[in-house]
């Protein structure tokens, strides 16, 4: 388990600031000896970029403290796309999963091998126009373009209201007896992809890719196309869909 060096640095200032003293704040106070100094968050691991262990990055800031690490580590293709992924804050896009059997919410997200996974994605009030980018990232190494693609080429918010107002709710993987006739996007749980899998939405003001993407494709592929992604994105927003055996 490792941070990629500039996280680690943003971390190592983030201590400096808690621990020294002049603070104003519960937030920014200095701490006291003996409190537990807690971090929270995903845990990026990229073998091909320098890093450094965890504990290390804190261990000469917190002295005699103990450090709690509250994390969640996640798989190579996360932490490959995460490296490459555009900075930009939440655009408030919701992600909500849903259970295929039955239409039932599924709010933790948790899927069994055999089971039929629904997603739809709810755009904000406030997002009017640009396009969107929707994509899962699996522990197999493989990326799923959700939109754009064959069968949803139309990814512009306008498209995707439809005239409408307020919060419009996108359905992007259907249950499997809608999409019998290969007209949308459908999948269920298999067991040679089970762990983590990352919805990722990308708001942009014009289409970033240069065409179409595969709907499946290596999360190499994908990471080379972000790096050369053009025009300007304003958001990103995510969830995390948990696959398990019976």
């Amino acid at each position: 388990m490792a941070l990629i060096t500039p996280f680690a640095t943003k971390c190592a200032d983030f201590f400096n600031e808690r621990l020294t003293e002049g603070a104003k704040t519960d937030w920014d106070r200095k701490t006291t000896r003996g409190e537990v100094v807690q971090f929270w968050g995903y845990l990026v691991a990229l073998a091909l970029n320098p890093s450094v262990p965890v504990a290390d990055a804190w261990a000469a800031k917190i002295g005699n403290r103990d450090l709690v690490l509250n994390v969640e580590v996640l798989n190579p293709t996360l932490c490959l796309i995460s490296g490459v992924l555009p900075a930009a804050p939440s655009g408030g896009v919701a992600v909500n999963f849903l259970n295929g059997n039955d239409n039932s919410p599924n709010p933790a997200g948790r899927y069994l091998v055999g089971d039929n996974p629904v997603i739809d994605v709810v755009i904000p009030s406030d997002m009017t126009d640009g396009y969107l980018f929707i994509s899962a990232l699996d522990v197999s190494g493989n990326v799923f373009h959700l939109l754009p693609n064959l069968l949803m080429t139309d990814n512009s918010v306008e498209g995707l209201r439809g005239g409408r107002d307020g919060p419009v709710t996108v359905r992007v993987a259907y249950p499997l007896d809608e999409a019998a006739d290969g007209s949308k996007l459908a999948f269920t749980v298999d067991d040679s992809t089970l762990g983590k899998t990352q919805i990722v939405v990308i708001h942009a003001d014009d289409q970033i890719f240069d065409g179409l993407r595969p709907t499946t494709e290596s999360a190499g592929g994908y990471a080379s196309a972000l790096e050369n992604a053009s025009g300007t994105v304003r958001s990103l927003d995510s969830a995390i869909l948990t696959t398990a055996a019976r």
